[in-house]
Order: C-alpha cells, then sequence, then structure tokens
C-alpha cells in the first residue's frame, strides 16, 4: 500500500474486513492496527487514513461502501 493520505469520504460510510496480513487505520485520530478476521468502520466525514502495519510487507482486505453506489475503484 501507498503512504498513509488522510481523507474523508463525504457520502458514504466505510467498513473494511481484513483477510491476511495487517492494516493501521488512523480514524479522527485514533491508531489501531486491524488483523485477519476483523473490521473497522467508519461513518461518513470521518477523517481516515491508511497503510501496512508496520512489520507487514503487504494486506488483503474487502472494502465496503454504504450506500454501495460509492466506489473507490477508477479505471
Amino acid at each position: 500500500m501507498p503512504p498513509k493520505t488522510s481523507i474523508v469520504i463525504q457520502r458514504a460510510e466505510s467498513m473494511f474486513v481484513l483477510l491476511d496480513g495487517a492494516v493501521e487505520f488512523t480514524v479522527n485520530g485514533k491508531q489501531e492496527v486491524v488483523q485477519p478476521g476483523q473490521a473497522v468502520y467508519f461513518g461518513s466525514n470521518d477523517i481516515h487514513a491508511l497503510h501496512t502495519a508496520p512489520g507487514h510487507k503487504g494486506a488483503s482486505f474487502l472494502e465496503f461502501h454504504i450506500p454501495a453506489g460509492y466506489t473507490t475503484v477508477r479505471g
């Protein structure tokens, strides 16, 4: 994952479910490392950032948005 950058998604709530590796999330200034099988949720307008947790080479996760029509995939 690229270096941590803070973003705000104003139109959607988000949830990430970790499949492998570990990700360090920062949501509204609070840091939390999320491991496989764990999830993190943040509401619309929450300031958030993520990056691969220290000591890990990468991570895989599922990303969900409500409403479902919002997408982070561009191409």
